[in-house]
């Protein structure tokens, strides 16, 4: 089920973190940091975190449409300009904290409502009453991005092809896996200067 899923995701994350820990060389390092990075940046896809289709949609090489929605690289960049607040939080973060945090915001948001509309966005990732279970996809059904027409509750709800809702809510979610980088990037660089200075007070 999704809860055994997320303990091996969370199991094969910290092998390689470990991995990273015990890395000699710096190809080594840098290559088990890109498979952390990748770990990170899939938790904030709605369908890694809920998951809904490990089981269902893999063997019919059917992706998840929220994975192929264009990403605004001009506005990233602008709403990340002199904002670094958020690396403040990665002093004292470890690479597993950092991964949970990411998870629940991703599933936080969700469980949020659809701004205007009496339903939330499980309508797209419908997370399982059981959290040992897969989760599946909602009433929309795997259409993120494109123009669908819904149920919810007494009435029928439509979306537009690249929706403003869909941008707003793809945006939060990039913004999200481009801050969780930069703060496994700074954790990773911090730990670099540390141990550079216990090798160099140690006598050879």
């Amino acid at each position: 089920g999704c809860g055994s899923s997320y303990t091996r995701i969370h199991e094969q994350f910290r092998e390689i973190g470990e991995e990273l820990e015990a890395a000699q060389s710096a190809a080594d390092r840098y290559s088990s940091l890109g498979r952390v990075i990748n770990f990170l940046q899939d938790m904030t896809s709605p369908a890694h975190v809920v998951p809904v289709y490990f089981t269902r949609w893999w063997r019919f090489n059917v992706s998840d449409r929220f994975n192929e929605f264009r990403i605004d690289d001009e506005r990233l960049e602008s709403d990340l300009a002199g904002d670094c607040g958020y690396l403040r939080a990665a002093s004292d973060a470890s690479f597993d904290t950092l991964l949970a945090e990411t998870a629940s915001e991703t599933l936080a948001a969700v469980q949020r409502p659809i701004e205007g509309l009496p339903t939330t966005w499980q309508a797209y990732w419908r997370l399982a009453e059981d959290p040992e279970d897969f989760g599946e996809y909602g009433v929309a059904g795997n259409q993120f991005g494109r123009r669908t027409e819904f149920e919810c509750g007494s009435e029928r709800c439509v979306l537009l092809d690249r929706d403003p809702l869909y941008i707003a809510f793809a945006h939060d979610r990039h913004l999200q896996a481009v801050r969780v980088t930069a703060r496994a990037l700074l954790m990773e660089q911090r730990r670099d200067l540390l141990v550079a200075e216990v090798e160099a007070v140690t006598p050879p």
